[in-house]
């Protein structure tokens, strides 16, 4: 999901997920139950990109005002 920095949507945790569903469904071969899931997420948290989370605690202040400004 794009996030633009005049949204007045507050919640980064959103894109974090979508950002991993969007990891789990590239995995060949996808979970195919509850407990293949819980360990296919564990292992793309575990290599989530530092820099993708950076970016979103950084674009807060915007966000902020944005709302602020709304």
């Amino acid at each position: 999901l794009p996030w633009l920095p005049s949204s007045p949507d507050m919640n980064i945790i959103e894109h974090v997920w979508d950002q991993l569903d969007t990891l789990v469904h590239a995995c060949n071969p996808l979970p195919c139950n509850q407990d293949g899931m819980w360990i296919t997420l564990q292992e793309e948290w575990a290599t989530f990109p530092q820099q993708a989370l950076d970016t979103l605690f950084e674009s807060m202040p915007c966000h902020v005002a944005a709302l602020v400004k709304a």
